[in-house]
């Protein structure tokens, strides 16, 4: 695979640079996957019920891949030329399922449940890494032979408790309340070659740490729901408590890094349903959700497996926050088999994890870095019509039309700029069926 880049930069001097990078690589990946999913139902009576659904993969790859690259300045100079080989394998088995105890009381409307969740991933991996690059800025060969020992370990325990109570005969009171706790361990263990045993059994002190995430997330919402013959809406409050703690381990220093955030996020939430008729309905939903930073944005140990586009970690990072609102609107004709449909989609996100990249325009090596960021948004409209060619059903022509928009952060050199993006497209399909 050959691919072309250019990165244009602005210096401290106010200067404008345009980078070249040209890659030539081969890669070969190879992968098993194992999966077992079950779901067990018992009815422990007229008012009482479980269900059970356990989970289990286990997967097993190998991969190899060999890059040559060059790059240049906006001279068109050759600021780096050299060959990267990286060569690794791994497993990653998942265990884990869900409880949910459903309670209905004798008392019509009102109900209780309660959701108990567990999973637990254990991953292992083992890279070797080979690179030689040259930097013609300062005559310099770089070379390294590296292994690399990542393990991780990850288990998360959750439980949801949701009561519902009538409060007149088209009105329900719901409250619920979650709390999940999540713990992983990430040990990384780099060796350099020993050139004269033959061996990676030199400790690259700098490259190696352990670090390790306990996070307590914790969610209590209060909604009342209304249904009517022809309608039926909600709205209510969620609010969301994260506590996290980041403990890094430096073998180079020998000293333990703590990192404490703790972060509250309110969420309304809200529903509407119309009926217009049996076949003609409008639905509007807005909700919010937080996304965990993963274990490899959070570790703080650079990934060099690619010596020209590092990778940091960052213990800083925290949650970010999506607030989502959907429109749709549906409609079927029984006697001309005619049907339309339209959604609009909208989201912003709050503390949006993005990668920070900087670039050194005389040597064209890259180092990203995730961070969080304000300002990202999307809007999304759609509407696909079917239109019968006959009174006989299965011959229709269909058409689509969409529409959408984004604007995103981006985050270069130490520089926030945005991004925009729009999105037209349109396709049309004959659907014809011939019956004898």
């Amino acid at each position: 695979q050959k691919t072309a880049r250019q990165t244009f930069t602005v210096d401290s001097a106010n200067n404008a640079n345009t980078n070249y990078d040209n890659t030539n690589s081969t890669s070969q990946t190879d992968n098993s996957n194992n999966r077992f999913a079950a779901r067990v139902e018992y009815t422990i009576d007229s008012l009482h019920s479980l269900i059970f659904s356990p989970t289990y993969s286990l997967t097993n790859g190998n991969s190899y891949s060999a890059t040559e690259n060059v790059s240049l300045n906006t001279a068109l100079d050759t600021i780096n030329k050299g060959v990267t080989y990286n060569d690794g394998q791994g497993s990653n088995e998942n265990v884990g399922g869900s409880l949910l105890f459903r309670k209905r009381f004798n008392k019509p409307g009102r109900t209780l449940s309660l959701n108990l969740s567990y999973n637990n991933s254990n991953n292992q991996q083992q890279n070797y890494n080979r690179s030689s690059i040259r930097y013609y800025d300062r005559d310099s060969l770089v070379t390294f032979n590296q292994s690399n020992e990542i393990n991780t370990d990850s288990r998360n325990e959750g439980a949801n408790l949701t009561y519902t109570e009538p409060v007149a005969r088209d009105r329900y009171l719901q409250a619920s309340y979650g709390i999940t706790k999540y713990n992983s361990t990430s040990t990384k263990y780099t060796y350099d070659f020993d050139d004269v045993k033959g061996q990676y059994n030199i400790m690259n002190d700098s490259l190696s740490n352990t670090f390790t995430n306990n996070t307590l997330n914790q969610q209590a919402g209060l909604s009342l729901r209304t249904n009517k013959l022809k309608y039926d809406y909600s709205f209510g409050l969620n609010v969301h408590f994260n506590n996290l703690d980041n403990l890094t381990h430096s073998f180079l220093t020998g000293k333990d890094s703590l990192i404490h955030q703790s972060t509250i996020n309110f969420s309304p939430q809200a529903s509407f349903n119309y009926m217009f008729a049996k076949s003609k309905r409008l639905r509007i939903n807005y909700t919010g959700n937080t996304d965990q930073p993963s274990v490899q944005q959070l570790a703080p140990v650079p990934d060099n497996s690619n010596p020209l586009y590092v990778q940091l970690g960052n213990p800083d990072l925290k949650p970010s926050f999506s607030n989502n609102l959907n429109v749709s609107y549906n409609q079927f004709n029984n006697i001309t088999f005619r049907g339309m449909f339209a959604r609009l989609n909208g989201s912003y996100t709050v503390n949006k994890i993005i990668n920070a990249t900087t670039l050194d325009p005389k040597t064209g090596k890259q180092t990203v870095k995730p961070v969080n960021v304000n300002g990202y948004f999307n809007l999304r409209g759609m509407v696909h019509n079917s239109i019968p060619l006959s009174q006989t059903p299965g011959q229709n022509l269909n058409t689509g039309t969409t529409v959408g928009y984004t604007r995103d952060v981006v985050v270069s050199n130490n520089v926030t700029s945005y991004s925009s993006k729009l999105q037209l497209s349109q396709s049309a399909n004959v659907n014809y069926m011939y019956k004898e």
